[in-house]
């Protein structure tokens, strides 16, 4: 028996059932990546809402950025939705990931890098320092 992983687990759960309940209007609609670092780093994401600056049209996607390994702590940001990369993980192994500090990530992942990224699998990704919005 490893001890704390009760606890863990129970906190999970808690989550899980918060943020996965059908009826909750504060569901997670989907696991994203969005930019974190220079040279392309990304950082795991879950999508809260997408709004429109009335000034300029611009769509934002409205983020909560986990702070490991308490996955109810963090950032909420707003991303043009052009810097978010679409994934194919569900919230569960979302939150899993966070939970385990990355080690029960899965072997393999279709990401769709963002919009303003030269991207090609297997090389570095380039991305600009601005979004095709600012350029415009």
């Amino acid at each position: 028996k490893i001890q704390g992983v009760g606890k863990v687990y129970g906190s999970l759960r808690k989550i899980i059932d918060m943020v996965g309940n059908s009826d909750s209007t504060s569901k997670f609609k989907r696991v994203v990546f969005v930019p974190f670092v220079a040279g392309g780093g990304l950082t795991i994401a879950f999508v809260t809402n997408e709004i429109t600056n009335t000034t300029n049209g611009a769509r934002y996607v409205l983020v909560f950025i986990p702070t490991p390994p308490n996955p109810i702590s963090g950032l909420v940001v707003a991303f043009p939705a052009e810097a978010v990369s679409d994934s194919d993980m569900t919230v569960e192994q979302a939150i899993q990931l966070c939970v385990s500090l990355g080690m029960a990530a899965p072997s393999e992942l279709t990401l769709t890098p963002p919009a303003f990224c030269n991207f090609a699998p297997g090389q570095t990704m380039h991305c600009s320092h601005s979004t095709p919005a600012e350029k415009a």
